[in-house]
């Protein structure tokens, strides 16, 4: 059996909230408008992205733990509502910066009555 080069294996239900956490934290550092004009910092972005690494690495090695220690379904249930929100979340920043886009359109072309 061929050695991985990670030295540790993550079971399914923790690599789909890790893959999960990497697309929370795009989303996290890719800039935004949040409205007149201000933009989050791309340092304080990151700030916001290291202070979220420590429950991000208790929740995937949480899950990995309950996984390993037999209890598949609540791994899976886990890992599944994880998914769940970050997409949630990905859907509500898109969603907000589309209607910030629209407002802002709508401001420099009004329209004639």
């Amino acid at each position: 059996m061929a050695k991985s080069p990670i030295p540790f294996d993550l079971s399914k239900p923790a690599l789909l909230a890790a893959i999960s956490y990497v697309i929370l934290a795009f989303t996290i550092v890719l800039p935004f408008n949040i409205g007149d004009g201000y933009t989050y910092s791309f340092g304080y972005r990151l700030l916001l992205l290291l202070i979220l690494l420590i429950p991000i690495a208790l929740s995937v090695y949480s899950i990995n733990c309950m996984y390993v220690g037999k209890c598949y379904v609540w791994s899976w249930v886990n890992g599944v509502v994880l998914a769940i929100w970050v997409l949630m979340f990905v859907l509500a920043v898109l969603m907000s910066n589309a209607r910030l886009v629209r407002d802002d359109e709508n401001v420099q072309n009004p329209k004639a009555n």
